[in-house]
């Protein structure tokens, strides 16, 4: 993990601050970059899953995936728990 935080923070992507409630940790902030990065990432994969379900999926398969949302959101808010 300390290699990733590393490597984060030298390509400019994260900007280490000292916990001021433990001396001992830091706070990890995406910086401007870090977080333009993570937004084009985000933005590449949500275009892939359309594609994606474009190219296999008929009209039917995709008013079915979309009815399970919810009932998958339930399992995730599980974790919020």
């Amino acid at each position: 993990m300390r290699l990733v935080i590393a490597r984060l923070e030298s390509e400019g992507l994260i900007e280490l601050i000292a916990d001021p409630q433990d001396r001992r940790g830091y706070l990890v902030h995406l910086t401007k970059k870090g977080f333009a990065e993570n937004a084009a990432a985000r933005k590449a994969r949500a275009e892939w899953i359309a594609d994606a379900l474009a190219a296999t999926m008929d009209t039917g398969e995709i008013a079915t995936l979309k009815a399970a949302v919810p009932l998958l959101q339930k399992i995730v808010d599980l974790d919020k728990h």
